[in-house]
């Protein structure tokens, strides 16, 4: 994820070979600290690609909550930290406001079904 690129640009990308979804920060619901939790997976000389932490993907799916995205989870929430999983949602919340409004409806019912389906407790 690059904040810098417009979605468009990704078509760029695309024919050097690269499967690629740049996506407008606006329109996610990844956490404002991402970056913080984020690993380099390649440090070349022009170009750095980086991963999100497992916590962080799991709440960036939480904007669709599609069925490849609840498969997704399911995998992922068996070693997440769970502490820092709320620690992330709660920052999304604290920001959501600055979201698309359909993103922010999205995210708040999708939040409810992962709290009831995994048990969470978010205080």
């Amino acid at each position: 994820m690059d904040l810098k690129y417009q979605a468009w640009q990704g078509k760029y990308l695309d024919l050097l070979g690269t499967q690629t979804d740049i996506l407008e920060f606006s329109h996610t619901t990844v956490s404002p600290t991402y970056k913080n939790r984020a690993k380099i997976v390649y440090n070349g000389e022009n170009l750095k690609v980086y991963v999100l932490s497992k916590e962080d993907i799991v709440v960036s799916k939480l904007c669709s909550y599609a069925e490849k995205d609840k498969k997704d989870i399911d995998i992922l929430m068996k070693t997440i930290n769970k502490q820092e999983l709320l620690e992330i949602i709660k920052e999304v919340k604290n920001d959501i406001n600055s979201r698309v409004p359909k993103i922010k409806e999205q995210f708040l019912q999708n939040l409810e079904i992962l709290i009831k389906e995994y048990s969470l407790i978010l205080e």
